[in-house]
């Protein structure tokens, strides 16, 4: 998986303009991180975000700390929003 990673980082030819793309991939699988698809796909989309911070062309796998941060943050958006709104 990281060797096809890396081939991505070569440049490639579109109407005669040569580009360059970053990958961020993250990884979550059932039924260790989920067991229902959303949860997996938020799973997926927390290691993605993961890989982001670490630079382009990186992969994570989900791990449960991702998933307790995700949890801190929404409950810290809550809590913003109830007391913006107050």
């Amino acid at each position: 998986m990281l060797e096809a990673l890396e081939r991505q980082r070569a440049p490639f030819e579109v109407l005669g303009h040569g580009l360059h793309i970053g990958l961020s991939i993250g990884i979550a699988s059932a039924p260790t991180d989920a067991t229902k698809a959303g949860e997996l796909l938020s799973a997926a989309d927390d290691a993605m975000y993961r890989a982001k911070q670490s630079g382009r062309y990186s992969l994570k796998v989900f791990d449960a700390e991702m998933g307790r941060e995700r949890r801190e943050q929404a409950a810290l958006r809550r809590d913003l929003t109830a007391a913006f709104a107050k």
